[in-house]
Order: C-alpha cells, then sequence, then structure tokens
C-alpha cells in the first residue's frame, strides 16, 4: 500500500486550513482549449447537432494553426452520413464565421477561427 502525502496550508492568525493542494496532471496527449465567450456564442448561433459535431470533429484533428485537413467523403463515412450533409454543414460554418477554407498544398482544408479554440501541446 502507498502512502500519500497531503500538503495543507494553516492560517497562523485564523487556524483556517487550506488544503490539500491540488495536484497536477500530466498529460502526454496533445489537447485544444476553448474560450467560454466562444462556446456561448456557440450555443446562440443556433447550429444544428450535424454542424456541431463536424466542427467538433475538425477541433478534435486541427493542427497547431487550426488547420484541418480532411476530405468531406472520409469526414461523411466517419461521422456516419452523406457528403452532401457534410457540404452543407461546411457552408454554414464558413457562413456563421466558425471555419474558414483554406488551401494547403493545393488542397482544401478548413480552418476553425482561433477565436473559438486554439490547439495546444504539452511540455515534456
Amino acid at each position: 500500500m502507498a502512502v500519500r502525502k497531503e500538503i495543507v496550508v494553516v492560517d497562523a492568525t485564523t487556524g483556517e486550513i487550506y488544503g490539500p493542494k491540488p495536484r497536477k496532471t500530466k498529460r502526454t496527449e496533445p489537447f485544444f482549449m476553448t474560450y467560454q465567450e466562444a462556446v456561448k456564442n456557440l450555443a446562440k448561433a443556433k447550429f444544428t447537432s450535424m454542424e456541431l459535431r463536424v466542427l467538433l470533429y475538425f477541433q478534435g484533428i486541427m493542427d497547431y494553426d487550426n488547420i484541418a485537413q480532411i476530405s468531406q467523403a472520409f469526414l461523411a463515412k466517419e461521422l456516419d452520413t452523406t457528403e452532401s450533409t457534410i457540404s452543407l454543414s461546411i457552408k454554414h460554418l464558413v457562413e456563421k464565421g466558425a471555419v474558414a477554407v483554406e488551401y494547403v498544398n493545393g488542397r482544401k482544408a478548413f480552418k476553425v477561427s482561433p477565436e473559438i479554440s486554439e490547439r495546444g501541446k504539452t511540455k515534456c
């Protein structure tokens, strides 16, 4: 059995105990952070569930420039829907400013707005 030490701080004037000190979680996989105000705005923008699923998928695969390189056919297969549904969802995401279409090495890619979320990586 492992022994765990807890660190607490005691206020000398009041005797109040603060603790245990929160432990930092070590993560090794990449992550993205989403801004709270942006999430509220996304909720108010009345996106369809498919549009939100596409946006979440883009966030899950985007690189450090917020670029998601994926074909619409592959995305349709991954999300178990049709290419036309994916195309329409992307069109609405672009119209509402959540995603922009860019070209990387001559191929179509999708950039998630940095006002919504950004990709990060853990320090090793």
